[in-house]
């Protein structure tokens, strides 16, 4: 049967039908509504004026396409309760019916909900967010507009745990869902931590800075097959609808690895044969402790303190803490940072050293040099070099995800001139994303950042 496609250039459309008052909107036999031009100051909407939750009729198939975070269906629910089903579709194709489920409990007023997917890539599949939260064309999700928004548990970018979807859900006060139901087309789910495992649905709240709430009850088993729709039920009672557009939209992220804490900053240095560790986070969920962890040869680690978190937060918080127990090698030192339900990431690694020597960046300011290339890598072999070392020198070179976790080590030597010439194997395995380089030589260490495409 072929597909009745029905395109609106408009800021609202309502659509009523006189003696089927019991329907505000009708979608017969795959018709497709195709939204389109919104912009932040002129959003869209389709009001649906019946607050029944039969206000959307839908038979045969029949989709609305959003994909832009300011083409919403407003439903006027009233004081009505119940199942409203937001009938959205991906790409306008009616075989990818990615409704949301909203079970109102409670509230009086209108409900508009928008999605989009973060942006397209080769044959329409959907593309991961990348570290300043653009489309690949150079625009914002408002209102996420700065990488920090987005950034993972422990910095760094979050599209390695967070599904390439998001909603916008605005109500007015007093509105009270008992559960939502967000779905997804399998080929959005590019995550690279656990794609199968399970997902949550969380929310970003603007104001006092801004902070990630804690994720809502109820998880659901990821998936990556192309053309498959895949769906999460929350089970916990949601209040906390904004009452303006843009301030407060969803996202489905990995639930062993959430978005609640921004590590801003981590760092030691010797002082005094002591190593003074801090650090600082912007906000903080259900943040229970800290255990501060330190290594002699960056991936054998035992924990060394304990550091009480300061549970939820969304203000600055600066912890410290010292290391006397140094033996003048160089130390590696990571974070495991514990939620109260025992749910636990690492920080990145960092080294420091009570021997002389000194923290580099490989730019040769301290002696020796660093280089990896190529850098961004599309998926092949990475080099490491060193130059200007001492001869015949041992040499440590560690590669780090953005979660801490050690994804390749090896010790080797330098040559007779100083130099090394790594060849990181498994290079071309690594899930895209930033890493971190870390090669410790006697009374040097270096660190260097790179970017896996």
């Amino acid at each position: 049967m072929k597909r009745k496609v029905l395109s609106f250039l408009f800021f609202s459309l309502a659509i009523e039908f006189g003696s089927y008052a019991q329907y505000g909107l009708q979608l017969y036999n795959n018709a497709i509504i195709t939204m389109s031009g919104a912009t932040s100051g002129s959003p869209l909407f389709i009001n649906v004026n019946q607050s029944a939750t039969t206000g959307i009729y839908v038979s045969g198939g029949g989709v609305i396409t959003s994909e832009n975070q300011y083409h919403f269906i407003n439903w006027q629910t009233a004081a009505a309760t119940g199942a409203y089903v937001f009938p959205f579709g991906e790409d306008g194709n009616t075989a990818h019916a990615i409704s949301l489920t909203l079970t109102k409990s409670a509230g009086n007023g209108d409900i508009a909900v928008s999605t989009k997917g973060w942006g397209n890539g080769a044959a329409g599949i959907n593309v991961k967010v990348n570290a300043n939260n653009t489309d690949g064309s150079g625009n914002y999700f408002a209102p996420l507009t700065t990488a920090s928004q987005m950034q993972g548990v422990w910095g760094g970018d979050a599209s390695t745990a967070t599904i390439d979807r998001w909603w916008d859900i605005f109500a007015p006060a007093g509105t009270t869902a008992s559960s939502m139901t967000f779905s997804y087309m399998g080929d959005e789910n590019t995550t690279t931590l656990n794609p199968t495992g399970n997902f949550q649905a969380q929310q970003w709240v603007t104001g006092a800075g801004g902070a990630w709430q804690t994720p809502v009850a109820g998880t659901a088993a990821g998936g990556t097959t192309s053309g498959t729709i895949y769906s999460l039920t929350t089970t916990a009672a949601v209040s906390t609808f904004p009452t303006t557009k843009g301030t407060a939209p969803w996202v489905l992220s990995s639930a062993s690895h959430p978005l609640p804490i921004q590590l801003i900053e981590f760092s030691g240095r010797c002082n005094n044969g002591v190593i003074t560790l801090t650090w600082s986070t912007a906000s903080e969920t259900n943040n229970d402790h800290f255990n501060v962890e330190r290594s002699s040869n960056g991936t054998d680690f035992e924990t060394i303190q304990e550091i009480k978190g300061a549970g939820t937060s969304s203000s600055l918080i600066k912890y410290q803490t010292a290391d006397n127990n140094t033996t003048g090698a160089p130390l590696y030192y990571r974070l495991k940072q514990t939620d109260y339900d025992g749910k636990y990431t690492y920080s990145n690694i960092i080294v420091a050293s009570c021997n002389g020597g000194s923290i580099g960046n490989g730019d040769g300011s301290n002696g020796g040099e660093l280089t990896v290339f190529p850098n961004p890598s599309s998926g092949e072999n990475l080099f490491v070099k060193f130059a200007n070392l001492p001869s015949e020198e041992k040499v440590l070179v560690v590669l780090v995800d953005v979660l801490g976790q050690t994804v390749y080590s090896k010790v080797t030597f330098s040559d007779t001139n100083g130099g090394v010439l790594e060849a990181i194997d498994g290079a071309n395995h690594l899930a895209a994303g930033v890493y971190t380089v870390v090669g410790s030589a006697k009374d040097q260490i270096f660190n260097q950042k790179i970017i896996i495409r």
